[in-house]
């Protein structure tokens, strides 16, 4: 399998390279295949269809613009796959719509 880890932030990326390198949370670098790139979530640096399942916990709440930002992942996850969404961003979702 394998894991792409996404953020807008370099800081970020750098302290979850080096959480994974620590082995916390029970992630051993030798044994897992995460790539950790810098990008935007309104526009992913990846082609569309180019993985089968995402995941975004607190990142929808950091965008200008929600549905954009779940447009772009959507097209990156392909018709097949739905994504998973934390129940914080739920609220906000409803009130847009």
């Amino acid at each position: 399998m394998q894991v792409v880890g996404l953020d807008f932030a370099q800081e970020m990326l750098d302290d979850a390279e080096a959480r994974q390198a620590s082995q916390a949370f029970g992630i051993h670098k030798q044994n897992a295949n995460i790539d950790w790139v810098q990008g935007d979530a309104m526009q992913l640096p990846f082609p569309d269809c180019s993985f089968d399942a995402a995941t975004m916990g607190y990142g929808l709440r950091n965008v200008p613009d929600v549905l954009q930002a779940l447009k772009v992942s959507m097209a990156a996850l392909g018709t097949e796959s739905p994504p998973i969404l934390s129940p914080v961003i739920l609220p906000a979702i409803h009130t847009m719509t």
